[in-house]
C-alpha cells in the first residue's frame, strides 16, 4: 500500500460507518484514499450503524438493529445485522419521505434501495458497499482498503472517532445548500451524504471542494 495518495495526501483511517456524513465524504474524496478499521472491536452510539437525514419533522436518525453480540467485545466484521423486524423497508420509507420530491431521487434512489434490500449478514460488508456506491454517486474513483491488524496503516491520517452523532459541525462551518424541507425546519448542517446526493446531485462535488476540510481533520 502506498504512503500517499496520488495526490500527495495520505490515506485516510477511519471506522466503518453507515451512510456516513457529508463532512466524512468531503475528507475520504480529497484524500482519494481510504483505509477502513476492520479490526477493532464494535463501538456503541456512534455512525457504525447509524446515521442522519433531513425528514419533514427536521433531523431524523435512523439506526441499524443488531443482532447479539453487538458490544464493546465484539470484532466489528462478526457483528451482524438483526432483521428482528423489517428495518429495510422502515428506513427506505424514511429516505422516500424525505427526499422523494429532491430533484435528484430518482436518478440515485434506485441503486441504493437495492443495496439496502440485499441482504447482507454484517453490518460491515453493507457499510462497505454502500461506501463503495457513494464514491461513484460523488464521480470520485476513491481506493479503498482495509486494516490487517488493528491501527495499522502508519502512514495514514487517523481519523478514528473523530465524528460522533452528537456532534453537529459548528455553525458557519458548513455553508447552506438546497435542502427539500429547508423552508420549514431551516438548514441543517451534518446530515449523511445521501442528503447532499439527492439534492444537489451532479454539483455535489463542487460543494465538497469548497468546504474547509481543516475545519474536520484537525
Amino acid at each position: 500500500m502506498k504512503s500517499e495518495s496520488e495526490n500527495g495526501q495520505r490515506p485516510l483511517l477511519i471506522e466503518t460507518m453507515y451512510l456516513p456524513p457529508v463532512m466524512v465524504m468531503a475528507l475520504i474524496i480529497r484524500a482519494g484514499e481510504v483505509i477502513l478499521e476492520a479490526n477493532e472491536h464494535y463501538q456503541k452510539r456512534s455512525y457504525r450503524n447509524r446515521c442522519h437525514i433531513a425528514g419533514p419533522q427536521g433531523l431524523q436518525r435512523l439506526s441499524i438493529p443488531l443482532a447479539g453480540g453487538k458490544n464493546a467485545r465484539t470484532p466489528v466484521r462478526e457483528v451482524r445485522i438483526s432483521d428482528a423486524f423489517d428495518w429495510r423497508h422502515q428506513h427506505l420509507q424514511a429516505l422516500t419521505a424525505a427526499y422523494g420530491r429532491a430533484p435528484y431521487f430518482d436518478y440515485y434512489m434506485p441503486e441504493l434501495e437495492e443495496l439496502i434490500r440485499k441482504e447482507q449478514l454484517f453490518l460491515y460488508g453493507l457499510n462497505r458497499s454502500l461506501l463503495e456506491w457513494l464514491c461513484r454517486s460523488f464521480d470520485s474513483e476513491v481506493r479503498i482498503h482495509e486494516t490487517t491488524a488493528f491501527g495499522r496503516a502508519p502512514a495514514s491520517q487517523d481519523l478514528r472517532g473523530r465524528f460522533h452523532p452528537g456532534e453537529a459541525p459548528a455553525s458557519g462551518v458548513m455553508p447552506a445548500y438546497y435542502q427539500v424541507f429547508s423552508g420549514r425546519n431551516g438548514f441543517i448542517a451534518g446530515l449523511s451524504a445521501v442528503d447532499l446526493l439527492f439534492n444537489l446531485g451532479p454539483e455535489s462535488p463542487l460543494y465538497l471542494k469548497q468546504l474547509r476540510l481543516s475545519d474536520f481533520n484537525p
